[in-house]
């Protein structure tokens, strides 16, 4: 071996060297960055697990959709199906919006749901088409609550479309577009609302299932009822200065029970 092989091979061996000791360092900065940020985790867990669970979002059908916590949405749905279970999720409908309800059943699973106009002056407003199920009944696009979840609409406008078919009669599980899933618990809070609806529709149902409705300051509009078949399942009633316009009423069907005090 050559005086010229030497060196080179000392020269590798010394740029071996100092790329290991670069890496070495590399790693033990990034080691303890992530000591570091997981000391402010662990020291800070509780402000964390309240800031993730405390979820807000803003639904625009016309914005860019950056998602996550802060974010902003198109649809109602995806805002909720993005949201952390068993969180506080408050909604602010872009002011003045129509937005449609598109998908047949949006799903709320152990959250507590705040859906708010975001100018109360300029009231949002949410549509609920309604469908035909195998030619034989009527149905709308609803909301399904589960595992006791809760949905308060606050400063909103609702509007409970037409049937789609005139000559078929409501579905006794989609007669209205708020409602427990089979078998579930669930509640619902209204306040500062004005509902618009027709055809005998409803707005809330507890068809075979167990709920809690609270109701303020509100204007039912319309040939509707504000809650509907109420078929083996029981519903816990509050209400005040609920306003009923044009045929429309504040509960059909059900029964109520004994052993119940009405204010």
């Amino acid at each position: 071996m050559s005086i010229e092989d030497i060196n080179n091979a000392a020269a590798a061996q010394n740029a071996l060297t100092a790329r290991i000791n670069g890496f070495m360092d590399d790693a033990d900065d990034q080691i303890g960055q992530r000591q570091q940020a997981y000391d402010n985790l662990a020291g800070n867990l509780r402000g964390v697990v309240a800031d993730e669970m405390h979820w807000v979002a803003t639904v625009d059908p016309a914005a860019v959709e950056v998602t996550g916590n802060d974010g902003t949405y198109q649809t109602i749905k995806a805002a909720i199906d993005d949201a952390p279970r068993g969180g506080m999720i408050t909604l602010n409908i872009a002011e003045g919006v129509q937005l449609t309800l598109a998908d047949q059943i949006t799903s709320v699973k152990a959250q507590h749901v705040r859906l708010v106009s975001a100018n109360p002056s300029d009231k949002s407003r949410l549509i609920f088409p309604t469908y035909v199920n195998n030619a034989v009944n009527n149905g709308y696009n609803r909301f399904s609550l589960l595992y006791n979840a809760h949905i308060s609409l606050i400063d909103l406008e609702l509007e409970l479309q037409a049937k789609s078919d005139p000559a078929l009669p409501w579905a006794s599980n989609g007669a209205a577009p708020f409602q427990p899933n089979f078998g579930q618990m669930g509640s619902i809070t209204l306040e500062d609302c004005e509902v618009f609806g027709s055809d005998g529709g409803g707005l809330i149902n507890a068809y075979q299932s167990a709920l809690t409705v609270s109701m303020r300051n509100c204007t039912f509009d319309g040939a509707f009822s504000g809650i509907v078949n109420g078929q083996n399942g029981t519903i816990n009633l509050a209400y005040d200065n609920i306003t009923l316009l044009n045929g429309a009423a504040l509960r059909t069907g059900g029964t109520v029970g004994t052993n119940v005090i009405e204010g």
